[in-house]
């Protein structure tokens, strides 16, 4: 800090940003927001949302008392049980190799991170969706062999909750009742992959510290794919026809989208909005200008790429994300944001503008392609919208074929362009109340350790972070089917897990 006020261009920089915000908190908007914030802060318990979140629901209060949840806890550690019977064995305790492992285990938490990390890197060309499962379902065994020498619990079936168990089986009708088993099987693994590692995130991570170290890895691993998306963006992509309309005059001078290590822009996109708001948290949480400088400096070529994807539903989620995250900081920082990006989008490339205003133009051929397949699935949706045809888009896609297409090109859509639409029409009504109600159970509880005034501060804005990340790719949702691509799905419950372990964790702060 001393060095930057020693230096003539740092000086005035620093002068010029303190005038800026004397000039925010002298005027009529500053005092406004000021007044806005005093009185969330003091009527925080008079406010009806969040009166809202801190109340829970009759299934919630009742969960960890019922037999269903004694029955869950059973089937999600059975085998926790074997690994404490192993230690009656000598050679078995005394093993350097077991050891080694229980090791391993301890730090699942580690391993995870680094998964996900290969993940993020892993090119398209070598990457295979199994090798999620199977390194998610090693790292669930390293963990229960973990707790054989004492009388550790295993997975966290309590914080899980009672909705995403509802969830969990209509996963298994949905595969069980599917019109074709063999379709559905290859996608039951992947979501089995989503729901083991929010348990182990839920299990493994025991401190704050420990999350901050699973997630700086992770971060870690997206600056390296957002560093190799900008080197893409400069020595230049090849233009994909079938990813813009270029018969659109406005999008005629959109250069090559880059997709980084993943099969496509919008994939890339998604995975950045989920994960640009916690480098937004690192920011504010780390100590010192150092480590500060660092987090800006992986930060910027991370929103560098997320703009070069041209995704105009990743635009829309990431804005709305940093609002809510701001919101969530400092309900002062929302009108600076709002006003800032009014600032600055006049001073975006031409490209990006005339790129944010295609949004909504009933010319692209993009825009008209969604309503199409929303016509050629509405009547195989009236027809299975309570039990659904089974997982996965492969099933959904056989089935379509047996109904009349209103695509102009009479092709058949691979996927309905809406992850809530895409869920109903594979799991039924049951579903997708499950889904959703688990989701807005979770971003609930995750406003309420927000607003909490004993919540600590790096919990706040990574929690904050999560919830913001969510929001923002709920909104892309609506649009885009996010999880037809496995690492995004991935990636969207890896996010889940660490809002819900950050809200396990506050509530051991709270409680001791």
């Amino acid at each position: 800090m001393t060095a930057i006020r020693d230096s003539f261009i740092g000086d005035r920089l620093l002068l010029f940003c303190s005038m800026l915000l004397r000039l925010y908190r002298e005027s009529a908007t500053g005092r406004a927001c000021s007044a806005l914030g005093r009185r969330l802060h003091k009527g925080a318990a008079q406010s009806v949302i969040l009166q809202i979140c801190a109340r829970k629901g009759v299934l919630a209060r009742k969960w960890k008392d019922s037999a269903a949840y004694r029955i869950t806890d059973r089937a999600a550690n059975f085998l926790l049980p074997f690994f404490h019977w192993l230690r009656r064995f000598p050679r078995v305790r005394e093993s350097a190799v077991v050891g080694f492992c229980i090791g391993a285990g301890k730090r699942a938490y580690l391993l995870l991170g680094l998964l996900y990390l290969i993940m993020m890197v892993a090119p398209h060309a070598y990457w295979n969706n199994v090798y999620g499962f199977v390194g998610v379902l090693i790292i669930a065994l390293l963990f229960f062999l973990s707790r054989m020498p004492g009388r550790e619990h295993g997975l966290d079936v309590e914080r899980f909750g009672v909705y995403f168990v509802l969830y969990a089986l209509t996963l298994v009708s949905g595969l069980v009742f599917s019109y074709r088993i063999s379709l559905s099987l290859r996608f039951f693994l992947f979501y089995l992959t989503c729901l083991l590692t929010v348990l182990l995130l839920l299990s493994a991570v025991e401190t704050v510290a420990q999350l901050k170290r699973l997630l700086a890895i992770v971060l870690g691993g997206t600056t390296v794919s957002a560093l190799y998306g900008c080197y893409q963006s400069i020595v230049g992509v090849a233009i994909n026809y079938a990813q813009v309309d270029y018969s659109l005059e406005l999008n005629a001078n959109i250069p090559g989208r880059i997709y980084s290590f993943f099969d496509n822009p919008n994939n890339f996109a998604e995975i950045l909005v989920m994960l640009l708001p916690l480098y937004l948290a690192f920011l504010f949480i780390s100590k010192g200008w150092l480590k500060k400088f660092l987090v800006f400096a992986a930060l910027i070529p991370a929103l560098v790429a997320m703009l070069k994807t041209y995704s105009r539903s990743g635009w829309i989620g990431l804005a709305i994300a940093a609002l809510i995250f701001f919101a969530f900081l400092n309900w002062r920082l929302v009108p600076l944001f709002i006003v800032g990006g009014i600032v600055a989008f006049p001073l975006m490339p031409q490209t990006m503008i005339d790129r944010v205003l295609t949004i909504g133009n009933k010319q692209d051929s993009s825009t008209m392609y969604r309503f199409q397949i929303y016509q050629t699935l509405i009547p195989m949706f009236k027809d299975y919208w309570k039990s659904g045809v089974g997982l996965g888009s492969d099933v959904v896609k056989e089935m379509i074929m047996k109904y009349p297409t209103e695509l102009y090109n009479g092709a058949y859509p691979i996927h309905s362009h809406n992850t809530y639409f895409q869920v109903w029409i594979e799991m039924g009504i049951l579903g997708i109340l499950s889904f959703l109600g688990g989701l807005l159970f979770q971003i609930k509880e995750g406003v309420r350790r927000i607003v909490s005034p004993r919540i600590s501060r790096d919990l706040k804005c990574i929690i904050g972070a999560g919830v913001a990340g969510i929001c923002g790719m709920a909104v892309m949702s609506a649009v885009e089917y996010t999880w037809f691509y496995p690492r995004v799905m991935f990636f969207f419950w890896f996010l889940l897990g660490i809002v819900m372990t950050g809200v396990r964790l506050a509530g051991k702060k709270t409680q001791s």
